[in-house]
């Protein structure tokens, strides 16, 4: 009869409204995990980072008995890393930073060899100007920080820790790359256990360089440096 053809059809549409519902809210869901799988590493890869650099402040804190000496100490390695932050990593890491777009446009497309050939391009530039900055800080920040009205006890304590703190800068550009390649193949959380694991072995190299062979401010910059250098060796054999 008609009016069982009008239920039938109004069922077929609450059923079809029904399913098309359904999938829309599956869609949602698996894409708010796609998401979380990918953030959650990177929050807590950029977490585990700046616990790297607490942790060298606690042994220096432990370390030096004297109050002013401590403080000044302290005060040169935050100056240090934001100076070097501000004036070559970030600027460095953005010149670098197209490769997230072309890189993904050739995941996307399966052509992994073009990929590879942009990581090697970059890898080649970041090179370049990873040695321009460091060279250019190395022999002039003191004088630019002079400048800028930095008090001379710390600045002592600066010019201790910024030399070897330009290798970690070089290391830093480079596990950025890593981080962002690895990212792009949706790999990010392979990075994050490199870190967790240089992360465990980072108080240890501040033990041996800080306390054991008393290097003070310089052991801390080795330890970074090595824990660094290690995220970079290990990230370089997985990809």
């Amino acid at each position: 009869s008609p009016t069982n053809k009008e239920n039938l059809i109004k069922s077929n549409e609450e059923i079809n409204l029904t399913n098309s519902y359904t999938q829309e809210k599956f869609y949602l869901k698996s894409r708010i995990f796609e998401v979380f799988k990918i953030a959650i590493p990177i929050s807590l890869f950029y977490s585990c980072l700046f616990l790297q650099q607490t942790i060298n402040l606690y042994f220096i804190g432990t370390s030096i008995e004297n109050h002013k000496e401590k403080m000044d100490s302290l005060n040169g390695i935050g100056i240090t890393h934001i100076y070097l932050n501000c004036s070559c990593i970030s600027i460095i890491t953005g010149i670098i930073g197209s490769f997230e777009t072309i890189g993904s446009n050739a995941f996307g497309s399966k052509n992994y060899k073009l990929l590879g050939l942009y990581l090697h391009r970059v890898q080649i530039i970041s090179h370049i100007f990873c040695t321009i900055f460091l060279i250019f800080h190395y022999i002039f920040a003191i004088e630019i920080l002079r400048v800028l009205n930095i008090n001379e006890d710390i600045l002592y304590y600066i010019s201790r820790y910024l030399p070897i703190s330009l290798f970690f800068c070089f290391f830093d550009v480079q596990f950025s790359l890593n981080f962002r390649y690895l990212a792009i193949i949706e790999k990010s959380h392979i990075n994050l256990i490199f870190l967790l694991i240089t992360l465990f072995l980072h108080p240890l190299w501040c033990y041996i360089f800080i306390y054991k062979l008393n290097l003070e401010i310089e052991g801390a910059a080795i330890a970074l440096a090595i824990s660094q250098g290690l995220n970079v060796f290990f990230g370089s054999i997985y990809i």
